[in-house]
Parts: structure tokens; sequence; C-alpha cells
């Protein structure tokens, strides 16, 4: 495991593309997440006075160098650290001035560059299995001008877990974020799986879509002397097993009403939700060149609109259901520091405080924090959902 002092290093590389060693910062916390939606890092540096003629930051006129969209490596290790050791290659979205204790200080807000490429929006209409769809996504929400990868999606599912073929499905999306699509793609409906998928973006760039394997473990206990804090709980005040939604009108003007339910749910209460998908045969269905098993809306039956726009939203209400349906443990673990986990990691945990033994737990986060009183890693995690039979 990790030490409390770590070995890090963070590199700034300019619009000119010159990289700038900027390790002498303050503190430093970094966040690498699941769903490849809140990978961040926030770095504090000492302000340096441009009256003290430093040409690191400042040009001879006196202006901040550092700018937004300008990249930051960070490297960290428990052990002198080399270039294999990157956890977060972000680009900087916000530059704050401001004072801490220290006195005068500068705060960049960095975001991983895989978030802002997977935020954004993607449309297209595919017949073909799910890992393949997912591939087409990332691919078209993440190319360049040049049309390469930014990218890189090697590690996507082939088969389902238990060896066998994925299904082909038809799957349309209409300017929504490739992270959304991605996990609408990710349900079970998809799949045919007995879980949802889980992806994550990792520090090299690599896209993971896996099945959430329930093997392969990482024992922890409450005691062990890496283990700082333990804060964790299950209760059901979040929990949603049932979504009515509303997919708008059909081509006779009436609303297009359905509902999802789970039937493996744990609460032993019906806890129901409401959602508006409206936009769903009001505008997506009637955009121009959007098309569904070679009908468009002024070819369709207004049955087949009516069943088309239930997919739809079968589709959304299952993605957003996938996890609230069930009471689950979740919470975080505060390690000393280790580069030990990542994203998906799968953590066997055992607690008599709480009252738990050999818990599967997934870790959703892992964040980093280092600052004057040394290096910890937080874990946040969270209970599987309950595989459907």
């Amino acid at each position: 495991m990790g030490l409390g002092i770590p070995f890090y290093k963070i590199e700034w590389i300019d619009a000119d593309g010159t990289t700038h060693n900027i390790t002498h910062a303050i503190s430093w916390n970094s966040k690498r997440a699941l769903q490849a939606k809140s990978t961040m890092a926030d770095i504090t540096l000492k302000h340096p006075s441009p009256d003290s003629n430093n040409p690191l930051f400042f040009t001879s006129s006196g202006e901040l160098k550092i700018a937004v969209d300008d990249t930051i490596k960070i490297y960290l290790s428990d052990s002198p650290t080399t270039s294999s050791d990157m956890i977060l290659s972000a680009s900087i979205t916000e530059i704050k001035e401001t004072k801490d204790e220290t006195g005068p200080v500068i705060v960049l807000n960095c975001v991983d560059k895989t978030v802002l490429l997977l935020s954004r929006a993607v449309v297209g209409q595919w017949t073909d299995t799910a890992p393949e769809i997912i591939k087409k996504i990332v691919k078209f929400a993440t190319q360049g001008a040049n049309r390469e990868f930014r990218i890189d999606p090697s590690d996507v599912a082939s088969t389902k877990s238990d060896g066998s073929a994925f299904s082909s499905i038809s799957y349309s999306v209409l300017y929504k974020p490739a992270y959304e699509a991605i996990l609408e793609v990710s349900q079970i409906g998809n799949t045919g799986d007995d879980r949802a998928y889980i992806f994550w973006v990792d520090e090299n760039d690599v896209f993971h879509w896996k099945y959430p394997s329930q093997s392969g473990s990482t024992d922890l206990a409450e005691g062990q002397a890496d283990i700082y804090k333990i804060d964790l709980s299950k209760n059901v005040h979040d929990v949603v097993n049932m979504i009515i939604f509303n997919c708008g009108k059909d081509k006779n003007g009436y609303a297009i009403l359905d509902y999802v339910f789970d039937a493996s749910t744990d609460s032993p209460e019906l806890r129901m939700r409401y959602e508006d998908f409206s936009e769903i045969a009001n505008k997506r269905m009637q955009e121009p060149g959007y098309t569904w098993d070679g009908l468009t809306w002024s070819t369709a039956t207004n049955s087949q609109v009516r069943d088309h726009a239930k997919k739809l939203g079968k589709d959304m209400a299952n993605a957003i259901m996938s996890g609230t349906k069930n009471p689950r443990w979740k919470g975080t673990i505060q390690l000393a520091g280790t580069t030990d986990y990542t994203p998906g990691d799968l953590i066997k945990l055992t607690s008599t405080s709480l009252g738990i033994k050999n818990q599967l737990l997934r870790v959703h986060d892992v964040i980093h924090n280092i600052g004057s009183d040394g290096w910890t890693t937080t874990l946040d995690i969270m209970e599987d959902e309950k595989a459907i039979s």
C-alpha cells in the first residue's frame, strides 16, 4: 500500500506546447470516476508575484501565462515517479486567484479531457450489437479533425458474461451527451445480460466497458493500519423501483404513457417516480432524417410510432432506475495514500461495527488528496445492483 508522503509530479503544458514543472503546489486533489463524468483535479499554487520577475508564470509585462485550455498532467506514486505513473491528463477549465492561510494563491480547476469529449452531443442510429454500438458512440464523440481516435475503445467486452454472443439491437440517439447514450446502451434490455454494464476511461485514455463481475475482489477489513475511516450507509430513502413516463403525443395527439417496474427490487415498498420524456415523440422522432426499422414519422402508422416511443422511453427509464431500484450499501473508505485502486475495482469489505462481513462493493470514484498533512486516498464505493434472473 502507499505511504503517507507521496512522490508526485505536476506538469503544465502551455499553448506553445512547452512543458513546465509546477510540482511545488501547496496542495492538490484529483478524482477519477465511473461513467467518465467527473474525472477532475484542483491544484493550489502559491501565488508568484509578478513583481518578483518570475518568468515561469508571468510575461515580461506582468501577465499570467497559465491559461484556460492549457494541459495539466499529474504523476503519482509511492516511489519516485516515472512516465508510467500518470494518473490524470486534464484541461484547465477555470483559474481563480484568491487567498488561503498561506497568502495569495492560484487555484487551477481542471477536467479530464476524456470527460470533455464524452460530454459532446452525439447523433446516430445503428443496428448492431451493444458493444459495437458503444464503439461507434465513442468514435463519434471523440474523433478529431483528422478522424483519429482520441479515446481508445479497445477494452470493450466482446461477449456476454456467460461467454455467449450479444444479440443485434437497433439504437438511435439525437443530440444527447455520449456518456448518457453509452449508459442507455449498457442496460440489460440492450445487452441481454443480467446486470447493466459499467464503463470508465483510464489515465491512458483507454475506454473500458465491462460486465460488473462479482469475482476478483480485494479484501479490506476494519482495523487495518492503512484504513483511516469507513463511512457507509444502507437505506431506502432514495430507492426508485418504478418509473411512469410520458413520451409525448402520438400522431393523433394522444399522450404516450408507459412504465417500467423492476421485480427484483429488495425494497419492501413500491416507490414510484414520474419522468417527462415528451421530447421523444414531440421532437426527437419528428426530426428530419430520423428513422427506425426503415420508418419515419410520416410513413409509420400511429401504432408503430407509439411502440417505438415506448421503447425509447423504457431505455431512458431503465438507465435512471439502474442505480435506484434497491437499497444498497454506499459510502466511502479513506485509506493511506495508494494508487492500487481504479474505478470499477471490486472490494470485499468486513466491518464489525457496521455488522457486515465480506460485503462486495464497487469502486466508483478514486479521490487523491495531497497537502501539508500527507497523502490520503478516498474510495467512493457502492454495492452493485442485484442481477436480474
